[in-house]
C-alpha cells in the first residue's frame, strides 16, 4: 500500500511537471513555465492579449497582472499593491539617489496622489492628484514634446496655463546693435508716418491679427522692441542735434539784430542832430 502511495505521488509530481512546468531545482531557483529558470523567479508565457485603457498587447508574456472585471476604479480591476506603515511617505524606487517617489491614497473613487506613467494612447502621460482617470498634467508624445495641461503639444514644451519664473534665458541671433553702424539706413519719419497709415502698426512689427493666430515670439519681439527703442534714440539724437544747430542759429541771429539795432539807433542819434 505504501508503494503504491508513493508511485501515485511520484505520477502526480511528474503530471504537473511535464505540463504547468513549475519547477523547484535544487539552485532554490522557481520556474514557471520553464524546466530550467536561470533566476531566483524565471517566468515564461506563450502570450497574452490585453488591451484595456492601461494594457497594451503583450507578446512573449513576463509578469501580467489581469482583473476579472471591465470597470476600472480605485477598488476594481488588476492592482499590484504594496503594504507601506502608516509613517513612510509612498513606495520609493531608489538607485544612487531617489529616483521615484508616488505617495498617496486611493479610496472610492478617489485616487489622490496617483501617477500614471504610460498608456496606449500616442503619448505617454503623468498625472497626478484626484482624477482616476487620465488628466492632463503632463504628456510626452512620440515626437518628444512636452505638453502640460495638454495632449497635443505642438512645440519641444507647449503649456496651457500660465508660467510663473524668476528667469527665462532665450538665446537670440542678429541683436540690431547694427542700427548704430555708420550705413545703417535710418527710414524718415516720414516713411514711418507713411507706413502706419498704410498698415496702423510699427514696420517689422507683427500685426494684431498674427498675434492672435499664432502668439508671440518673446525672443524675437525683444528683439524687435530693442530695435525699435535704438532708431527712436537716433531719432531723438538726430532732433537734438537739429536743436542745437538751431538755437546756435538763433544766438547768431540775435548777435546780428543787436547790432543792426545799434547801427540804427546810430544813424537815427546822426540825423537829429541835422
Amino acid at each position: 500500500m505504501k508503494s503504491f502511495s508513493l508511485l501515485v505521488l511520484a505520477a502526480l509530481f511528474s503530471a504537473f511537471s511535464s505540463y504547468g512546468q513549475n519547477t523547484f531545482p535544487a539552485t532554490g531557483n522557481v520556474g514557471v513555465g520553464t524546466m530550467s529558470p536561470s533566476t531566483n523567479l524565471h517566468i515564461v508565457g506563450a502570450g497574452t492579449n490585453t488591451d484595456g485603457d492601461n494594457a497594451h498587447p503583450v507578446n512573449g508574456g513576463g509578469l501580467i497582472i489581469q482583473g476579472n472585471t471591465g470597470a476600472r476604479s480605485a477598488n476594481n480591476g488588476a492592482q499590484l499593491e504594496f503594504a507601506i506603515p502608516a509613517n513612510t511617505d509612498g513606495t520609493n524606487v531608489w538607485g544612487q539617489g531617489r529616483i521615484i517617489t508616488v505617495a498617496g491614497t486611493a479610496t472610492g473613487s478617489d485616487a489622490t496622489g496617483k501617477m500614471i506613467i504610460g498608456t496606449r494612447r500616442s503619448f505617454n502621460k503623468l498625472g497626478t492628484g484626484n482624477q482616476w482617470y487620465y488628466g492632463n498634467d503632463l504628456v510626452i508624445d512620440g515626437a518628444g514634446n512636452i505638453g502640460i495641461g495638454t495632449v497635443t503639444p505642438h512645440e519641444a514644451l507647449s503649456v496651457n496655463g500660465n508660467i510663473r519664473s524668476k528667469q527665462i534665458k532665450v538665446e537670440i541671433t542678429n541683436w540690431p546693435d547694427y542700427v548704430f553702424k555708420e550705413d545703417y539706413q535710418l527710414p524718415s519719419l516720414t516713411e514711418v508716418k507713411t507706413y502706419l497709415d498704410r498698415n496702423q502698426h510699427l514696420p517689422e512689427m507683427p500685426p494684431a491679427a498674427e498675434v492672435a493666430k499664432d502668439g508671440l515670439n518673446l525672443g524675437e519681439m525683444n528683439k524687435l522692441l530693442l530695435k525699435k527703442v535704438e532708431e527712436l534714440t537716433l531719432y531723438l539724437i538726430e532732433k537734438d542735434q537739429r536743436e542745437k544747430e538751431q538755437e546756435a542759429i538763433n544766438q547768431k541771429n540775435a548777435q546780428q539784430i543787436d547790432m543792426l539795432k545799434n547801427q540804427l539807433e546810430s544813424i537815427t542819434k546822426l540825423l537829429n542832430k541835422n
